[in-house]
C-alpha cells in the first residue's frame, strides 16, 4: 500500500512538473494571440490549410502516374488551377512549383520531361489566374485544354513517342475533368460561402 502511494505521488509530481513546464502564462498568451491571428487572417489560413491538405494528394497522384504506365492521373494542374482561381497568380505559381517538385521527389520520378511539365503547368496556371471573370468550370476546362495543347507540342519535340503522348494528354484531360466535376466544383461552392 505504501509503495502504491509512492507511485501515485511520484506520478502526481511528474504531472505537476509537466503542467508547470508547458502551461505557463506566456504559452497561454501565445495561444490566445494565435487564435486571434487565425480569426483576423482566416482567408490566409484557408489558403495554408488547402495547400497543406493538397500536398500529399498531389504526391500520391504522381506516384500513381508512375506506377501505371502511359496513364497520367496528375492532380497538380487541377489543384493549382483551383488555387489560381481562388487566390491569385502568385500563390498558384509558388505552390505549383513547390508541390510539383515535392511530388517528383516523393515519387523518385525526376526526369527532364516531368520538370518541364511542372514548369509549364505553373506558367499556364499563372497566366490563367488573371482570367477569373468567368465561372470556375469554364476557367478550369480552358486551362486544362491549354495545358494539354502546350504540353503535347513540347512533349512531341522533347520525346517523340506519339502513343505515349496521346495517352498522357488524353488521360490527363479526362482525369482532370472528372476531378473538376466531382471534387473541385463542390469545393469552390463551399469555399465561396466564406
Amino acid at each position: 500500500m505504501i509503495k502504491k502511494q509512492k507511485n501515485i505521488s511520484k506520478k502526481n509530481a511528474q504531472l505537476k512538473k509537466y503542467l508547470d513546464k508547458y502551461f505557463k502564462l506566456r504559452y497561454l498568451l501565445l495561444l490566445a494571440i494565435g487564435i486571434l491571428a487565425l480569426a483576423l487572417f482566416s482567408d490566409f489560413m484557408i489558403v495554408v490549410i488547402l495547400m497543406v491538405a493538397f500536398l500529399p494528394v498531389i504526391a500520391w497522384s504522381q506516384i500513381l502516374s508512375k506506377i501505371i504506365p502511359h496513364i497520367n492521373v496528375d492532380l497538380l494542374s487541377g489543384v493549382s488551377a483551383l488555387l489560381g482561381y481562388l487566390y491569385g497568380p502568385w500563390i498558384t505559381l509558388v505552390y505549383t512549383i513547390f508541390s510539383g517538385f515535392y511530388a517528383l521527389y516523393k515519387s523518385s520520378f525526376i526526369r527532364y520531361l516531368q520538370v518541364v511539365r511542372v514548369i509549364f503547368v505553373a506558367l499556364t496556371n499563372f497566366v490563367m489566374a488573371y482570367f477569373t471573370d468567368m465561372t470556375f468550370n469554364q476557367y478550369f476546362i480552358i486551362g486544362i485544354i491549354v495545358q494539354n495543347v502546350i504540353l503535347y507540342f513540347v512533349y512531341s519535340v522533347l520525346d517523340p513517342d506519339p502513343i505515349q503522348n496521346y495517352t498522357h494528354r488524353g488521360t490527363h484531360l479526362l482525369s482532370n475533368l472528372l476531378i473538376v466535376r466531382y471534387i473541385f466544383v463542390p469545393l469552390v461552392a463551399f469555399l465561396n460561402m466564406f
